[in-house]
């Protein structure tokens, strides 16, 4: 027993093993079994098996794993193309993929939706920038495009409905519904292609 309390007394930067990534990755595994609701530093630190202030020393609070945690599920996340003809079907890939991979970690999305600004793919978002201004895009067309894209998809990931049937409404038919809207919202932005393609011819 006194050795077990003494190796809870050890100093966290010398415990083996422990690291960021090992802890962000534990908090992935326990958001993916109970949401993130549920996750706190205790019970992460259970699950690593180190004391309470080990942790601590690796992450400031909880907010701030939580943030880490929503950085690693957008290095998930990839663009397949950046080929401006192909802006349509790119996007439609990305924001499903970015569907799937939240809906993974129950209170994610939500989490991410609210703290945007602190969590958000900047370089992604550069990018579909450059590619959409390629396709013909205005400055402000691409990022009306972009801002309805992300808070419609981050929109149906955090009410949780693409992970549990609801009476009358399966987790496929929300999946197909979701998609839906998503194409609903391409064609409009590929109309407001056109309008700004046209703007532009009568401006020359």
């Amino acid at each position: 027993m006194q050795k077990k309390k003494d190796a809870l007394r050890t100093p966290a930067a010398s415990r083996p093993g422990l690291s960021i990534e090992v802890i962000v990755e534990t908090a992935c595994e326990l958001i993916a079994e109970s949401g993130a609701d549920q996750l706190t530093m205790r019970r992460l630190s259970e699950r690593l098996g180190v004391a309470l202030g080990a942790t601590y020393h690796y992450v400031p609070n909880r907010d701030g794993l939580l943030k880490l945690v929503a950085e690693r599920i957008m290095t998930t996340i990839e663009l397949l193309s950046t080929t401006p003809k192909s802006w349509q079907p790119t996007l439609r890939t990305l924001m499903i993929d970015f569907a799937a991979a939240f809906t993974r970690y129950p209170g994610m999305a939500r989490y991410h939706l609210a703290n945007v600004e602190a969590t958000g793919p900047v370089n992604t978002q550069a990018t579909i920038m450059q590619m959409l201004a390629d396709a013909g895009f205005s400055t402000d067309s691409s990022l009306t495009l972009i801002a309805a894209l992300f808070f419609y998809t981050s929109g149906v990931t955090a009410t949780g409905i693409m992970t549990h049937d609801q009476p009358g409404l399966t987790t496929s038919m929300v999946a197909q519904r979701f998609e839906a809207g998503l194409d609903l919202l391409l064609e409009g932005a590929a109309a407001q292609l056109r309008a700004d393609k046209k703007a532009r011819r009568a401006e020359a």
